[in-house]
């Protein structure tokens, strides 16, 4: 009798079972590695992107800020990943297009640890200046840099980055020097210029 009650519960639990064996595979938890910090517009579009990839994946992406080093960072913690997990990169362009040409010892191979799957936005750039500032437009502005180079300068979300160099087009093309200041982002940037720093 015992031996019958035992087989009995094994039929019922192996019953019980097959439900859960019908399911797909249940992904590890996904996460989105972004290159810049909260706050950002890669920030902002990561968080945005998270709940419609959860509509197909049953899960809502971690988001996780890696910032620094135009980006390398946040890219070397994807390539680095271990096995079986699932870090996705949402990192800028310029990460692949133009911090190889600055760095070129990558701490990773791009073409081989990271394969791009799809551009998920683009972005504009903007020169600002704080509203009381003098230079009312960029003439204003680069005659003000020739004048006295030491007093202007420009932020950008980090060294190789787009925003560095398209600071650096500008001094080219103006013959100034406006002075390089690498900020881990943009709402960093934003905040010092709001603070007259």
């Amino acid at each position: 009798m015992a031996l019958y009650s035992s087989l009995l519960c094994a039929l019922l639990l192996a019953g019980a079972a097959q439900p859960v064996l019908a399911q797909p595979d249940a992904l590890p938890p996904v996460r989105l590695v972004v290159s810049l910090p909260p706050g950002g517009s890669l920030d902002v579009i990561a968080r945005k992107l998270g709940p419609l990839m959860a509509a197909g994946w049953g899960q809502v992406p971690v988001i996780e800020n890696k910032v620094g080093a135009g980006g390398t960072i946040a890219a070397d913690y994807v390539a680095k990943a271990p096995p079986g997990s699932v870090p996705l990169l949402v990192s800028a362009a310029s990460t692949f297009t133009i911090v190889p040409h600055v760095f070129p010892k990558l701490p990773y191979d791009q073409d081989r640890d990271l394969t791009p799957l799809v551009q998920i936005g683009t972005t504009p750039f903007v020169l600002l200046v704080r509203e009381n500032d003098p230079a009312g437009d960029l003439k204003a502005l680069l005659q003000r840099a020739r004048d006295q180079p030491a007093s202007v300068s420009f932020g950008s979300f980090g060294n190789g980055s787009v925003t560095h160099v398209i600071g650096e087009s500008v001094n080219a093309a103006a013959g100034v020097k406006m002075l390089h200041v690498p900020y881990r982002g943009t709402v960093p940037a934003i905040t010092d210029l709001l603070g007259a720093r």
